[in-house]
């Protein structure tokens, strides 16, 4: 007669099978909304912003108004957009804001 498995070394075997499928469910769900933060993904914006405003003649002081001025703004969007919609959207917002190269790409998330 075969020798079956001992019922502690089937058990062993499930709850590490049962562990792996949950680890792997767990890092892929934190790979999906893992997301670059609102400050991080404002200062893109500002480096956009700047970038296309290079080319008028702003003054120092002007510069420094329009970046203290969208620096603030922006972080309170992403922040009232973390709550209002969830991290799922935000995620894919502060995703594709990452990616764009220009403010109408910007817009366009």
């Amino acid at each position: 007669m075969g020798a079956e498995p001992k019922p502690r070394t089937a058990a062993k075997i499930a709850s590490g099978v049962v562990f792996g499928l949950v680890l792997v469910l767990f890092l892929g769900w934190w790979g999906f909304i893992r997301a670059p933060g609102p400050l991080d993904v404002c200062e893109h914006i500002i480096e956009v912003t700047l970038r296309e405003a290079g080319d008028e003649a702003l003054s120092d002081d002007s510069l420094s108004r329009l970046v203290d001025s969208t620096r603030e703004q922006c972080i309170e969007h992403k922040r009232d957009k973390i709550q209002l919609r969830g991290r799922i959207k935000y995620a894919e917002h502060a995703k594709c804001v990452m990616a764009a190269q220009t403010l109408s790409e910007i817009g366009r998330c």
